[in-house]
């Protein structure tokens, strides 16, 4: 009788068991598929059918155990025919576990091929399974992966339980998650703006809070992108009225740049004028990465006295602003000395 290998006795415990351990959720993604296959066929695959499964897995390879790289592509191509080889002939079940696969880094892959591949109905039927989960598959590291997934691909119809849920637990609260907040901005890019108006309100309302969180800040930018012309002259407003606070968060820069590239000239003037009349806010600016290039900007709208002044206070820190790498590089590209030079006379007036 010949001895069985290590994962052919990994195989065959799974195969003895009635439910899924813990641990089997680090095996590797040919084990991932086996493992699927096992518990979908309960009863039916027999210890022997998993050996052999297993050997017939194990000869693929042959001869000399492959490099790195090799074993990685090798693994990548087996893990996809594998994937592509079950879900075709319907043998991992998705079906009715479709919040549990969600929860796991293999499951929420196959959960997504099988969204991809089925009809409108299958797939809004698979979606439906998430209700009541929406905000907790938020925020996952791999259930969010489907919920975006779901939101980009069904009718916007289809995704009001998900616009629903996360009004429900907190538009703010989903924003600032790590994962959440990838959910809040493909509701605002997919959705009618009359089915996310109470995303969106949320977002203008707060958005000077969300503007300084270092996820919630990407939701106030989806915002000011994809939002409505009256959305972006509400930040707008905001950001004038809080400028000198904004500015000196890392953060609320990003947001402030972005809102540079999406309002007519008038609006970037005037957002200019507001923050460079902040005495020292400019020089604050410059010392931060996000700062420095939301200054370099500033330059691209300035003329005339404000862009003096401006010029006034960077020359005057230079010695500051020039120790720091991405000082060094604002002042190199604005040629501050012979911005200086070239409009010391008018400076002077």
């Amino acid at each position: 009788m010949t001895a069985a290998s290590p994962i052919q006795a990994l195989l065959a415990r799974l195969s003895a068991s009635r439910s899924t351990d813990s641990w089997s959720m680090y095996l590797p993604p040919k084990l991932q598929m086996l493992r699927m296959e096992i518990e979908a066929n309960v009863g039916v695959l027999s210890r022997e059918a998993v050996m052999a499964r297993s050997q017939a897995s194990d000869a693929v390879g042959g001869g000399r155990p492959p490099s790195t790289a090799g074993r990685r592509q090798q693994s990548q191509a087996t893990s996809s025919s594998s994937q592509d080889s079950l879900l075709s002939t319907g043998s991992i079940p998705i079906q009715g576990r479709v919040w549990t696969l969600s929860q796991e880094a293999c499951g929420c892959r196959w959960v997504q091929e099988a969204i991809r591949r089925g009809s409108r109905e299958e797939a809004t039927a698979l979606a439906s399974e998430l209700r009541g989960h929406v905000v907790a598959a938020a925020m996952s590291p791999h259930g969010n992966h489907v919920m975006q997934l779901c939101i980009v691909t069904l009718a916007p119809e289809d995704c009001q339980f998900i616009v629903d849920e996360v009004v429900e637990a907190g538009v703010v609260e989903v924003s600032n998650n790590k994962y959440g907040c990838r959910i809040v901005q493909r509701l605002v890019e997919h959705c009618p703006r009359q089915q996310v108006h109470e995303i969106v309100d949320t977002i203008v309302l707060d958005a000077l809070m969300l503007s300084a969180h270092p996820y919630g800040n990407y939701v106030a930018q989806c915002v000011l992108i994809h939002g409505t012309p009256g959305d972006r002259q509400r930040i707008v407003k905001i950001m004038l009225d809080s400028a000198s606070q904004m500015c000196r968060s890392l953060h609320s820069c990003r947001i402030i740049l972005a809102a540079f590239e999406q309002v007519d000239r008038d609006e970037q003037e005037a957002l200019a004028e507001r923050l460079v009349r902040q005495k020292g806010l400019l020089v604050n600016m410059a010392c931060s990465m996000q700062g420095a290039a939301l200054v370099s900007r500033l330059f691209d709208v300035m003329e005339g006295p404000l862009r003096c002044k401006a010029i006034s206070e960077l020359a005057a820190a230079a010695g500051i602003v020039g120790a720091l790498g991405h000082g060094q590089a604002l002042l190199a590209r604005l040629d501050i000395a012979a911005e200086v030079s070239a409009t010391a006379p008018g400076c002077r007036q």
